[in-house]
């Protein structure tokens, strides 16, 4: 009933988005260049597709070969309009959860900047001289500012969500941003993003290969790594909480697949509650979490920035830290061949 009820709604979202793919394709709506490199990571779904992980991976990756990355994104959730350098002691209030998340884990040596304007805010890089290559986090439809290349990151761990992909499942009524087909014109490279607690097959539905056609894809893991106590920063073995009755809170796009892989790593979940994306903590949802849960409680890291000032009790409180891995060897080559070719970078 619901699809039924909002599925002109979809119509409507979808001429939209194709109309303004148009007239940037017709040069009718105009996009501005900067003299610095830029990498623009997205999707095309609504929700997590791994662009927070894959970007810190990919920053991570650039100081390696003795680059300044910056990180530049819209600063979601936040108040500042900006632009805005963020400092690791920022409020998420003022700059989002995912800015302040990326401050804490990678500054000083990679600065995060958040801007409404995105092209304000890479001249803002520009001129102060903050890093010499940009990399946008969730930019792939944000068509205002140039890049040196797009890519589209597509999540392939959930069938429906490829079920939803592959039948143009626009939003409301379905998770898609816009079409396959127009995205996959615009993107340069392809990520195909998993999520699993184990090595396993990576699979991938054929007819989603078939309809990326030519354009150089790879395979991507996205696994857990440690717990990580809230409180003193103590990691924990992914086995910490084998069999040991657990509470989980969270906010983020799909927040039952946190809870699925919290179960995969064999944590017992006596409570869970997942919150709408972005969810500002307020101390009464603390409070509700420890007056109905039981255990240890468990968040994404995400929801760790946002949940610190609460949880300072020592083994109280731990966070679950994701990381990622091309699947091979031969993926990670080609793809940086690819990357820095498109930037002139080494």
């Amino acid at each position: 009933m619901k699809s039924i009820l909002f599925k002109p709604f979809s119509l409507m979202y979808g001429a939209a988005v194709a109309a303004r793919n148009t007239c940037f394709d017709l040069g009718i709506l105009s996009r501005e260049m900067v003299p610095c490199p830029i990498i623009s990571i997205g999707n095309i779904t609504a929700g997590g597709s791994g662009k927070t992980p894959f970007a810190a991976y990919v920053v991570a990756e650039l100081v390696e070969r003795a680059r300044r990355p910056v990180i530049l994104s819209r600063g979601y959730g936040g108040t500042i309009r900006g632009p805005h350098e963020v400092k690791p002691l920022d409020s998420v209030l003022d700059v989002g959860d995912e800015a302040v998340m990326q401050a804490k884990r990678l500054y000083p040596a990679v600065k995060t900047v958040v801007s409404r304007d995105r092209v304000a805010g890479a001249r803002f890089v520009v001129e102060e001289n903050l890093g010499d290559v940009i990399v946008l986090d969730d930019g792939f439809q944000h068509r205002y500012l140039d890049r040196d290349i797009d890519i589209l990151l597509i999540d392939v761990t959930s069938e429906a969500t490829v079920e939803a992909i592959l039948n143009n499942s626009m939003l409301p009524t379905g998770p898609i941003r816009e079409p396959l087909t127009s995205a996959v014109t615009r993107a340069h490279v392809i990520v195909l993003v998993r999520r699993s607690t184990s090595p396993e097959e990576f699979t991938v539905d054929p007819r989603l290969l078939e309809r990326l056609g030519d354009i150089p894809t790879f395979k991507y893991w996205l696994r857990p790594v440690e717990f990580v106590d809230v409180a003193t920063g103590a990691s924990r073995p992914l086995d910490a909480f084998n069999d040991k009755k657990c509470s989980a809170i969270t906010a983020i796009a799909n927040g039952q697949r946190f809870f699925d892989m919290l179960t995969e790593l064999g944590a017992e979940l006596a409570y869970t509650k997942a919150f709408p994306d972005h969810h500002l903590f307020s101390v009464l949802d603390w409070a509700e979490v420890q007056r109905e849960g039981s255990g240890p409680i468990i968040m994404t890291a995400k929801d760790a920035v946002k949940l610190d000032s609460y949880a300072r009790i020592p083994d109280k409180a731990f966070m679950l830290r994701i990381s990622g891995e091309f699947a091979t060897i031969d993926d990670r080559k080609r793809f940086w061949k690819i990357v820095t070719r498109a930037t002139r970078i080494n």
